[in-house]
């Protein structure tokens, strides 16, 4: 999820530059996207990293960057909504230890006021219904993902005397993006 994140960061900003005809900020996400190692926020704790680390190591581009820039992509020129966000927030209750990550190897058999009577199993019980959320989610980031990355790879920075421009997408090429990427037609109606 954060690697289509960072496809559709990336789409969005080149895209922006190209509107505003201020390419400038593409140098630092370059070197962000390029360059930026965790292991930069690491020496705050451990100083004695820094002799490890080359100087053009910078800090990582932020996850939850990445994850909102998901959510405009979905948007498509409306108001963004939240579901990648929330969707980021829930896979990542699963992936740590929180209790919501261990929820599927427990039952809560009844409540009193006293407390909770809990049956623990050995194997955690993924239902029919949370198997397909499961693939939902991965279809809807490989949608976001591929999509950003193919509008990145058609688009492209030429120079014009002075000045740089973004060479664009054609209509047809965009709408291919739509249609056999995200599987919908850009006119935002239900396909067929």
């Amino acid at each position: 999820m954060e690697v289509a994140g960072l496809a559709a960061f990336c789409c969005r900003k080149l895209y922006d530059a190209g509107r505003t005809r201020d390419f400038t900020r593409l140098m630092k996400l370059l070197k962000d996207t390029y360059f930026g190692s965790s292991m930069r926020i690491q020496v705050k704790g451990t100083p004695e990293l820094n002799e490890y680390l080359r100087p053009e190591e910078g800090r990582p581009l932020g996850t939850g960057e990445l994850i909102k820039a998901m959510d405009d992509f979905r948007a498509s020129g409306d108001e963004p909504g939240t579901r990648c966000q929330m969707t980021y927030g829930l896979l990542s209750e699963f992936a740590h230890p929180a209790m919501r990550a261990s929820s599927t190897f427990a039952e809560v058999l009844s409540e009193h006021e006293t407390g909770w009577y809990i049956q623990y199993r050995e194997e955690d019980r993924l239902g029919e219904q949370s198997a397909r959320m499961a693939l939902e989610i991965l279809l809807d980031n490989m949608r976001i993902g591929h999509g950003s990355a193919a509008l990145l790879n058609l688009a492209g920075v030429v120079q014009k005397g002075a000045t740089f421009l973004l060479r664009t997408p054609s209509p047809d090429e965009v709408g291919d993006v739509y249609e056999h990427l995200l599987q919908q037609p850009p006119d935002g109606s239900t396909p067929a």
